[in-house]
């Protein structure tokens, strides 16, 4: 299984022919003050499996981590099997996980971690900056 794309956005959905719609990529949150809650995201990621996985059961995890390595939120785990037509030699396998209401309690970075049956698969960065008030 690789992994084509992982991107914070502000919204995502798949089509009916499977593809992978995205809406808003960003890497930046800016908010006045702390505690800052953000209303929507999505991590919107894409998957690509083989003929040979066909069948195959795998989990997603995702863990929000901050600037001191702690675990700011956790989304899963997510099963999903490789569904490959007879006809195809491979398939992307679109996902999207909606986060609503999400709190930061400290500005700088984070990072979404990406967890594939218990392997990190990949890191999605993420920074909170203050804005300056008037």
């Amino acid at each position: 299984m690789d992994l084509n794309l992982a991107v914070v956005a502000d919204a995502a959905n798949v089509s009916g022919e499977g593809k992978l719609n995205i809406l808003g990529i960003f890497e930046d949150l800016y908010a006045p003050t702390l505690p800052a809650v953000h209303p929507i995201m999505v991590l919107a990621v894409s998957m690509r499996a083989e003929m040979q996985e066909q069948g195959m059961k795998h989990m997603l995890e995702v863990k929000l981590i901050d600037a001191d390595g702690h675990t700011v939120n956790y989304v899963g785990p997510l099963p999903f099997e490789a569904v490959i037509p007879p006809s195809a030699r491979a398939i992307n396998i679109p996902m999207i996980i909606h986060l609503t209401n999400l709190k930061f309690e400290k500005f700088g970075n984070y990072r979404f971690d990406l967890y594939l049956n218990g392997d990190l698969l990949k890191e999605v960065p993420l920074t909170l900056s203050q804005t300056r008030t008037s």
